[in-house]
């Protein structure tokens, strides 16, 4: 008898197919550097060149290489052979990669490094073209497919986390709040904080220092204590449950975030002294 696993086959990777470009050797590069508020793959297919990073940073690529552009990194395409380099590159919306908790600005996975996993990218490419250039039935279907295998190979050789990107600081700050909101009562770790908002922990503290002109843990002291008053104010639960249903680690940890937050006790809270 087969064994089956219950509600775990919805974990799909959401992401838009923007486009699908190759570039054969021999295209003229115009050297115009640029950005995007998506993530592109590169895919090397002849010759060799680099991508020169933010103006400074050079990533030397060959045949059989894959890379990984993060959004809005300032990059641009430069040949080291002739003819110049081929390869096809994906624009992919809706999707970013972290590697440790940040988003790094590229990723890079070299054909020598994995060379498995390099034939399987290659294969994934060629499956990939043959779709584009048959279009039968459900021909996007299968390219989307495709193309999140091609992702879960890379996934899983780097050890990367794949992330719904958000394209503003505001959407970011959005996801750490909801991730706050759910995750009052239990302890609350920066890094996975920041890891569900899609952005490293500098960005998000500098995110919610411009908001709020607090860092986000001291965020999550004063929604805690937002809810204790809520909670004193309109129920009739005993402090210890509060104390424990707003994450606090004890009662003295409680009293003096309290009070510096508040300026009062929570007696003078549950008691109305505070309230007009």
């Amino acid at each position: 008898m087969d064994n089956y696993i219950e509600n775990r086959f919805n974990q799909h990777i959401n992401f838009k197919i923007l486009y699908l470009n190759r570039f054969e050797g021999g295209v003229v590069f115009t050297h115009v550097a640029h950005s995007h508020a998506f993530s592109e793959l590169f895919y090397i297919l002849s010759g060799e060149g680099y991508l020169l990073l933010n103006n400074d940073e050079k990533i030397f690529l060959k045949e059989g290489d894959f890379l990984i552009v993060n959004p809005h990194v300032n990059h641009c395409e430069y040949s080291l052979s002739e003819p110049s380099m081929g390869f096809a590159v994906y624009g992919l919306s809706d999707i970013s990669f972290l590697k440790d908790g940040e988003q790094p600005p590229y990723l890079h996975l070299r054909k020598e490094d994995a060379a498995a996993t390099s034939e399987q990218i290659n294969w994934l490419y060629d499956c990939i073209r043959f779709e584009i250039s048959n279009q039968k039935d459900l021909w996007e279907n299968m390219v989307h497919a495709y193309l999140e295998q091609l992702i879960i190979s890379v996934v899983r050789i780097m050890g990367v986390t794949v992330c719904k990107e958000p394209y503003s600081g505001d959407d970011a700050l959005k996801r750490a709040q909801e991730f706050i909101a759910d995750h009052l009562e239990a302890k609350i770790d920066l890094d996975e904080m920041a890891r569900f908002a899609c952005v490293n922990k500098c960005t998000l503290i500098n995110l919610f220092k411009r908001e709020f002109g607090l860092t986000p843990m001291r965020y999550v002291m004063q929604q805690r204590i937002y809810k204790a008053i809520e909670l004193m104010t309109n129920t009739e639960k005993s402090m210890d449950m509060i104390i424990g249903e707003c994450g606090f680690l004890n009662s003295a940890h409680f009293y003096q975030v309290f009070k510096r937050i508040t300026g009062g006790t929570p007696g003078q809270y549950r008691n109305g002294e505070t309230r007009k």
